[in-house]
Order: C-alpha cells, then structure tokens, then sequence
C-alpha cells in the first residue's frame, strides 16, 4: 500500500511539473511574439511529446492542465480554455502513440526514426493540435473569420507546433538517452564547443540582426549557417545539433520580436524563418546520424578488432591464413613457441610449410591441401613438421576454404593444434597394447594377429607355418626362493636369448608367466624346426645371473604345425600347448611335436560338456558378488555378478573350465540369460530392503555380444526384475568390439539408449586403442589384474597404470582396478587417481546373503 501511496505521489509530482514547465514555455515564448493564434515555433508543443515520449504517455493530464491554465491566464472563456486544452493534449497524445507503434528509438541514431519524428510527430499529429484549436476558438467566439482565412490561421497554428518538435523536441530526446559511446565529449572539447557556439552567434547577429563586421553591404540568408550545423553534427552529434537548433531558432524569434516591419513583411520574414528552420533541423539530425552510424561501426570494428587480436594472441593454437600461391600472409604468435621459426620466416617465404614438413609426410600432405582445397570445403588433417631445433612435431589442422568470386579457392584459414603429447600417448598404448611390458615381446594380441595374418598368406602360398609353445622348467622354483625380481631379470634375460637363436622373421611372444610362443613362418622341412628348437634349448639352459648369484632352468617345448594340427590360432595354440606337458612328462628340457591321441583329456572333456548342458535345468549354478569399493572413502558402491557351477559330483566346478566349454557349444546364450535376469532380480531386492542403492556388473561373453536377441535380453531383464536401467553395467572385453567395430558400435549405442553402463574388462591386455575409446559410448574401463598383482615393486607396471588412469580420466570415463590384493597395490593406485577398486583385499565373491550382510 506504501508503494502504491509513493507511486501515485511520484506520478502527480511529474504531472505538477510537466503542466508548469508548459504554462512557462509558453509564456516564454508569447514574450518573444505576440499573442497571435500562430507562432513562428509554439515550444510547449515540442515539450510535451518530449515528456510523453520520455516518462510515458501517462503523464498526459500534465498536458491538459499546462495548456489550460495558460488559455485561462490569456482571458480565454473556460469551455474554450479546455477544448483548445484538449486539442494540445490530443495531440501530444497522437505523436506519442504513432511514434511508439513504429518502433520509434528516441535516441534518435537513426534516419528512420529522423523520418517518423518528421512525418508523424511534427507533420502528422501536430493537425490534431491545430485543427481542435481553431474550431475551439471558433466555437467560443474568439475567432470570426473567413473560411480561408481561418484554415490559413490553422496552418499557422499546424507550422508553430511543427517547428516546436522538431526543435525542441530532439533536444529534450537526445539528453534523456544516456550516450553508448564517446560520441558528445563536451569536456574533453569544451574549447572547440566555445568557438563553434561564438561563430553560430555572430552568424546569427549577422542573419537576423543585420549586424554587419566589416563595412559590406551584405544580406545573409539563414543557410549560411549551415557549415555550423555540419560541424555540430560531426564533432558533437545529436545532442549538439540539438543544441545549436535550439540556439538560432532562439535568435530568430528574438529577430523578429525586434523587427521594424509591417505586418505583411514580417510575416513574409516568419514563413521564410520558417521554411529555413523545417530545413535546417532535421538536416542537422540528419547529418547527425549518418555520422554517428559510420562512428557506431568504427568502434564496432574496432572492438571485433581487439576482441579477435586478443583471442588470436591468447590461443594455444596457431591460427593462420594463406594462399595456395603465396603461402601464408598471416600467423599468430604462437607459431614461434610452437616450431621456434620467427613470424617473419612464416609469411616472407611461399614455400615455408612445405620445406619445414616432415619428409615422411611432405608429398601427401602437399597433394592432400591442394585436392581439399579445390574442393571448396573445409577439412581436417594430422602430420608431422620439423622444428628449429630439430623436434618432431605432431600437428592436428582444420581448415577452412574461403573461395573468390570465380568459385576458385583463393584464401585458406585454418587453426594448427601441437597434438605431439597425444601422439606418443597413442603410441605408447599401441606399443603396450601390443607388447609385453616386462620382456618387450610381443604379447597375445599381437600374436594372434601374427598367426591370422600367416595362416592367410599360408593358405594361399604353400608355405609352412608352426607354433612353438616354450615353458621354463623350474621358474617357480627361482621365483619363490629368489623372488619376483629374480624372476623377472629371468623373464627378461630369456627374452633376449631367444631373441639372439631365433630369425628376425619370427615372432616371439609372452604368453604369460613362464611362458612363450614363438610363430614360425617359411620353413620347409620339419628337421628345420628340430633344428630350431634345439637351438632354443641350448640357450635356455645355460646358466642365468640375477643378483648375484648363478641358477640353471631349463624350457620344454611343444609344436603344432598347420594344417595338420589346427586351421586356426586358437587350436594351433591349444595343441602345441598339450605338446608342451607331453615334453614336461618326458622328462623336461626337450621338445614335443602334436599327436592327436595325445589329447588324453578329451573323454573327460566330453563329461563335463553334457553335464554342463543340464545344469541350468537342475538349478546348478549360482551367482556371486564380488564388491567394488570407492578408492577414496572405501564405501561399497557396485557389485560383480560372477557364476558358480556346484556339479553334484565334482563339487566346485572352476569357471576357467566351463565358461570356454559354454561360449563353444553355445550354451552361454542361456545360461547368460539366466545371469542377468538373477543379477537384476538380486539388485531390485537390495534396492526394495533399504540397502544403498549399488550398480551391478554383469560380464558378457563374445558369442553373447554377437548374439543378435541380446538387446531383448537385457529389456527383458530389466523389466521382469523392475530394476532402473543406471544400475545395470555390462562389461565386454576390447577384442569383442574391435571384431566388426561399426556393428559394435550400434550395439553399444543400443546399450546406451536403454540406459545401461558399458565397462570394457581386462582393460590393457587388448587393442587398448584411443580410437574406440573415444568413439565408442564407453563409461568404465577395468584395468587387467596382470598390471596389478606386481605393484608397486613392477615400475612398467605402475607406468601403465597411471597412464591408463590419466588417459581414461583425460576422456571423462571411470577406472577400476581389478585383483587387487594387498595395501600396498590399493594406496598406489588411490595416490594414482584410480575410481573403484576390486580385490580379495577388500572381499572375495560371495553369495548374494553374505553380500547383503556386507551392504548392511
């Protein structure tokens, strides 16, 4: 209520002062000239579609009173005082309203609101004014005159208010806007506004005053105050304009008050001052504005100018222009930091980009420019420059093709980003993705790879192909009683040993622990690879040297040839694995060659395999949990979902047993099924009994993921068990997605719209490639339990952790390590960064009441 009191109270105060200043306007104005029912320029006109303009077209009754009181102060008769009131209100109202519907900006910084002020505010609603005037006096008895002559006295009536907006009104207008730029500067050119006022004032004497400096007859038309106009409007814009107007229109009626004339020749003289003033004012604001909008755009360019000089400086990137002809015009600083080249060698020389690339990638990179550029569209592309200090540097650039108006591409712009860092990351992981980071052989991806890629050219050449299976023969014995560092010094001495006997043209991969697979290719006759294993041998059981002291191992070899003992790498390995432990039973440090009816377990195999078949039917199986456990607080936060086989005979059955038997013969489809559908019943039931709300991972196999009813699988899951999709993790292995990376990719993208998490398992032992990482939907990756059962002692080891966590992190995905076992593993890779950890430290699967017991 106190407010509304304050508002209504601002709001008579405003109409109080508006309705004064009119009354005093006027009365200054009827000083200057008669009290005639026309004015050279009637100023409370002007004032009040100012005000209403200004402060709204609420403050109109202060329109009616002002104008009121001044009719009755005239010695008008009341009911005319009010029409001629209502008249001025009327049109003062008009103006404002045609002004405000067409968008009309009262800053006046543009010609077309120059225009409405003219046309509608001074040419249109000011007959509003005129006409209600003339008939209120008419109609009151005060003006008896002719029909022409009183149409006459409203034209005079219609130029005196006209005059008014356009004179007074700019002035009132331009000052109620604050200035956006540093346009009027009145203090900083305060001596340059002086002589401008001066020279306007001596023009002005000599106009309308006749006033004559030096003894020339001259006689000076209005116009000759022109120059002064243009240089208001240029130095001192709208509001100096608006104030010079102002001023010679002050002086012209102050000329005609004094003007010895008769009243026909005066009003000759007032229709000429007129004519100039209707001229010379919107002229001025004219002249103003077209100015103003040029300083507006300057300081605009001037603004995207620094704004982009500053965001060029302050990138990291280097970003360039050039033409295909001259090279580059243009370079930012960070070019010098990047190459160490100064600017000046970038842009003086046309072939300076192709003369510092690096030459492996100089002519395809040239010839790759050029093409993308005829083109007429942007590209990307990554290669390789030479620094001033001789470093290679790694460089990612997008460029954009800026085309002439003959549709030929005529500038180039593009950003350069140093990508060197990621490059060796990628590197690294390629390197460690594909080599065993003890020994620096070759691991099992890539020699798996290796085999694919030999049984190809064997199927089609002829040539021969062998895969020897190597174990050291008493390894454990030398790792238990001297301990891992022995060991590993072992591993990595027998890596170089078998480096030095075998061909350059083998591949020698670590299988594992003590074990190595050697990949022969081109061998011909079968006393070759006698001959070679033989060599293996004899370098293997020399003496070793590790921390000082002498120990003796031996190896025993086995060999499966292709074809004869396997079409594929899967069963080449297999069997010249069983070759192996056929050499260990004959008495070690000898070597084996595959036998079929070496296979002595294959009855036992078959067993297994049908009682397998029915043990989802018998209800045989079992899920256990193992937890996953924040790395910081040590709170339980997801679960493992691991299967059990009870066989009713053999007990316990090993999953490393059966989960290959199932992918094989099909049967993990079902019993997949049947783990998620117990997984996300058992994490609804924690959820519905209050425990903390966890996530739980299940594992799917290759034969799963290829399985094109799996989607429908987990749908169905999730919907008979009513648990939330967020709390459903699926972990797959690199391998699985790589093989058919786009089919992969759809998969996954499936997984992610149902709203379930994916974690890539064993993380590290695969691709390890950055390229799925990133273009995969992927949330979690799990670092391998072989890069963590030798820390913290294993320095590659620890390496490849914290560069696993850094990348993951670097792409916004979660870490978990597995296998973890001991304190000391679990504070190395908490100091690390690493998200979740899981590991007989923390518990060991367990079944799912126990692992209630342990949410609760």
């Amino acid at each position: 209520m106190n407010l509304f009191r304050l508002h209504r109270w601002a709001s008579f105060v405003q109409i109080s002062a508006l309705a004064l200043l009119y009354l005093a306007s006027a009365r200054l104005g009827l000083h200057f000239f008669s009290p005639h029912p026309a004015t050279l320029v009637w100023s409370p006109a002007g004032l009040a579609l100012a005000a209403l303009l200004i402060f709204g077209r609420r403050l109109w009754p202060g329109v009616l009173l002002g104008a009121f009181m001044l009719a009755l102060t005239d010695g008008v008769p009341a009911m005319t005082a009010v029409g001629m009131a209502v008249g001025s209100t009327l049109e003062a109202l008009l103006g404002a309203w045609l002004l405000e519907r067409t968008g009309f900006d009262r800053g006046l910084n543009h010609s077309r609101d120059v225009w409405l002020l003219v046309l509608l505010g001074a040419g249109l609603s000011t007959w509003a004014g005129a006409l209600v005037g003339i008939v209120s006096l008419a109609a009151g008895g005060l003006l008896q005159l002719p029909h022409l002559d009183a149409l006459l006295a409203m034209a005079g009536w219609w130029m005196g208010d006209a005059l008014s907006v356009l004179v007074f009104a700019p002035l009132l207008l331009a000052f109620s806007v604050r200035e956006t730029g540093s346009t009027f500067r009145l203090r900083e050119r305060g001596w340059e506004a002086a002589l401008l006022l001066l020279l306007t004032e001596a023009g002005c004497l000599m106009v309308f005053f006749d006033w004559k400096p030096i003894d020339i007859d001259l006689h000076l038309n209005v116009f000759v105050l022109l120059p002064f106009l243009v240089w208001a409007a240029i130095r001192f814009q709208q509001r100096g304009v608006a104030i010079l107007v102002v001023g010679v229109a002050s002086f012209a009626l102050w000329g005609l008050a004094n003007a010895a004339a008769s009243p026909g020749e005066l009003n000759a003289v007032l229709v000429d001052y007129w004519l100039s003033m209707a001229i010379l004012a919107p002229t001025g604001l004219f002249i103003a504005v077209a100015h103003g909008g040029r300083l507006r755009i300057e300081s605009a360019l001037r603004e995207t100018e620094a704004d982009y000089r500053e965001l060029v400086e302050s990138s990291q990137a280097v970003i360039w222009r050039a033409t295909p002809e001259a090279g580059f015009t243009f370079v930012s600083r960070e070019a010098e930091a990047l190459l160490g080249y100064p600017l000046a060698q970038w842009t003086e020389s046309p072939v300076f980009w192709e003369q510092h690339m690096h030459p492996d990638d100089r002519d395809w990179a040239i010839n790759f420019r050029a093409t993308e550029a005829e083109k007429l569209v942007g590209y990307e592309t990554e290669y390789r420059m030479r620094a001033m200090d001789g470093r290679v540097v790694w460089l990612h650039e997008n460029v954009k093709v800026v085309a002439d108006d003959r549709g030929r591409p005529a500038q180039l712009v593009g950003i350069m980003l140093d990508i060197t860092a990621r490059k060796e990351s990628e590197a690294q992981l390629r390197y460690l993705a594909n080599h065993d980071a003890l020994t620096g052989l070759a691991n099992r991806t890539l020699l798996q790879e290796r085999i694919d890629h030999a049984l190809q050219l064997a199927s089609r050449h002829g040539t021969g192909v062998a895969v020897m299976f190597i174990d050291l023969d008493r390894f454990k014995i030398v790792n238990d009683t001297l301990g891992h560092q022995a060991g590993d010094r072992l591993l990595q001495d027998a890596a170089k040993r078998l480096r030095s006997c075998l061909r350059d043209s083998d591949t020698i991969a670590r299988q594992g622990g003590d074990e190595f697979v050697v990949l022969v290719e081109q061998w011909t006759e079968v006393q070759d690879l006698c001959d070679m294993a033989g060599k293996v041998l004899h370098q293997l059981c020399q003496p070793f040297t590790s921390l000082g002291q002498e120990f003796h191992v031996s190896a025993s070899i086995g060999i499966s040839v292709y074809p004869q003992d396997g079409s594929d790498a899967n069963t080449l390995l297999k069997n010249a694995d069983v070759a192996m432990y056929r050499a260990k039973e004959q008495g070690r440090n000898t070597f084996q060659f595959y036998a079929a009816e070496s296979n002595i377990h294959s009855f036992e195999r078959l067993a297994l395999e049908n009682s397998l078949r029915r043990a989802l039917e018998r209800k045989e199986f079992e899920v256990y949990y193992q937890p996953k456990v924040d790395a910081q607080t040590q709170r339980v936060v997801g679960a493992e979902a691991l299967l059990r086989w009870k066989h009713p005979e053999l007990g316990m059955v090993s999953p490393v047993q059966f989960i290959p038997m199932a992918e094989d013969t099909g049967l993990i489809i079902s019993i997949g099924a049947w783990v998620l559908q117990e997984a996300c019943c058992q994490a609804r039931a924690w959820h519905n009994a209050g425990l903390p709300l966890i996530s739980v991972a299940v594992n799917l196999s290759a034969r799963q993921f290829r399985d094109a009813d799996l989607p429908d699988t987990i749908a169905n899951a999730l919907a008979a068990s009513g648990l939330t999709p967020s709390y459903l993790e699926l972990e797959i292995t690199e391998s699985m997605i790589m093989q058919g990376s786009d089919q992969a990719s759809q998969i996954l993208q499936r997984f992610r719209d149902m709203g379930t998490h994916v974690s890539i398992d064993d993380f590290g032992t695969g691709y390890s490639s950055l390229s799925y990482l990133k273009h995969f939907p992927i949330d979690t990756l799990k670092i391998d339990r072989s890069f963590v059962q030798d820390l913290p002692q294993d320095a590659d080891d620890a390496a490849i952790t914290q560069a696993i966590i850094a990348m993951a992190h670097s792409l916004k995905l979660h870490v978990v390590a597995e296998g973890v076992e001991n304190v000391e593993q679990y504070e190395l890779l908490r100091a690390q960064g690493c998200d979740q950890i899981q590991g007989y430290l923390f518990s060991k699967p367990l079944p799912a009441e126990a692992f209630a017991a342990l949410l609760a």
